[in-house]
Order: C-alpha cells, then sequence, then structure tokens
C-alpha cells in the first residue's frame, strides 16, 4: 500500500521594535511533506530556505528601511510581511497548494502574490498544467479561450481592464495554477490583466474541458 503524504504548516514569526513602536512584523508560513520518500527531503529543504530567505529580507531590508521612514516622521507602520499556505487538494497521489505573499511598506496598498505547485506525492514530481487536460500539444491555447470566454461572459466587465484579450494572451503563466476537486484554476498576478480592486483574478477549467 503506498504511503499517504501529508503536508503540514510550519510557522517563523517575529516582531521589530524602534523607540517602543512596532515597525515590522513577518509571520511567514510555509509547507512540509510528511513522508519517507527522499525527493521530499529536498522539496522541504528547498521551502524552509525560502522562508529564511524572506525573514532575511524582513530584517535586512523591511526593518532599516521602516527605520528611516520613522525617523523622518512616518506613521505608517508596521511594516508586514504576511505569507500564508492554502492546500487546494489532497489524494494519495497528488498535493496541490498556493502560497500568497502580502507585504506592506507604507502606501495605500500592500502588494500581493501568489506561488503554486502541484506534487505527484508517489514520485516527488513538479506537475505541470498541461498533465491534466486530455488536449496536451493545444491545452495552454484552449485554456486562454476558456477564460476569454469567462470574462466575456462575467456580470461585469468593468472588473478587466478594456483590452483584456491581450492581455490574457501576454500575460498568462502555464505555472500560475492550482488543483481542486472541480478542476484547475488558473490565476493570473495583480494588475495582469485586472485592476488593484478586482483581487488576484481566478478561472476554474474543468478537468474535461480541454
Amino acid at each position: 500500500m503506498n504511503e499517504f503524504v501529508c503536508i503540514k504548516r510550519f510557522l517563523l514569526h517575529e516582531d521589530y521594535y524602534f523607540e517602543g513602536i512596532k515597525v515590522v512584523s513577518y509571520h511567514i508560513v510555509y509547507p512540509q511533506f510528511i513522508g519517507q520518500n527522499p525527493i521530499f527531503h529536498k522539496l522541504n529543504k528547498q521551502y524552509y530556505w525560502n522562508a529564511l530567505k524572506k525573514k532575511e529580507y524582513c530584517s535586512n531590508v523591511l526593518y532599516p528601511d521602516a527605520v528611516q521612514a520613522f525617523l523622518q516622521g512616518s506613521k505608517a507602520f508596521p511594516y508586514e510581511m504576511i505569507v500564508t499556505i492554502t492546500i487546494t487538494l489532497q489524494t494519495e497521489q497528488i498535493a496541490s497548494f498556493y502560497q500568497q505573499e502580502y507585504l506592506y511598506t507604507g502606501g495605500a496598498n500592500g502588494n500581493t502574490t501568489r506561488m503554486s505547485q502541484t506534487v505527484n506525492t508517489l514520485t516527488g514530481e513538479i506537475l505541470k498544467l498541461c498533465d491534466f487536460f486530455q488536449n496536451t500539444e493545444n491545452c495552454e491555447t484552449c485554456i486562454k479561450n476558456n477564460i476569454i470566454k469567462q470574462i466575456k461572459t462575467s456580470h461585469d466587465l468593468s472588473n478587466y481592464f478594456d483590452n483584456y484579450q491581450s492581455l490574457v494572451e501576454e500575460t498568462f503563466n502555464p505555472q500560475n495554477f492550482y488543483l481542486t476537486s472541480e478542476g484547475v484554476v488558473v490565476f493570473f498576478a495583480l494588475y495582469d490583466i485586472a485592476p488593484h480592486s478586482t483581487g488576484i483574478p481566478t478561472f476554474l477549467i474543468p478537468y474535461f474541458e480541454c
């Protein structure tokens, strides 16, 4: 019987103060596969070191920047880095999740970025978007056409830029996807095809559609 591999979440957290004021706070969640496959040790090490790099960025970049802003009279504190993990599908063979990072350094809005990964938990292989569709040769074209159709028939086109069709073509990234029980969810970065108020645009593509 195959070993069921699960994902656990681990946390790095710290607050930085200057003259009694909290000026920087980070809350970094990172994933770890719990299983015996040596591949998972490699992946876990990568996830851990990526989390440490974010921590070092908060210590070595955000904190000095925040102190300088504080000394110049800014009150936009604390600067924040918040990283979360959302597991979207987990079976005996597949684990799919995304990591979302919110970074605030003053101003009206922070910046949110999303990265995703889908792993074959039997082999440790990182799976690709077209692995989940029958039409592997033309799956990206099919998916982009599906997304454009979803936008065109959406209830409010003002949620997207007027030239969304060309922007979908230009900014589509086949690495930006995760799995759910209903299908593949493809997402775009902030400002790629829509204004900030729309958030991160997501599109569900059922497995049988392409």
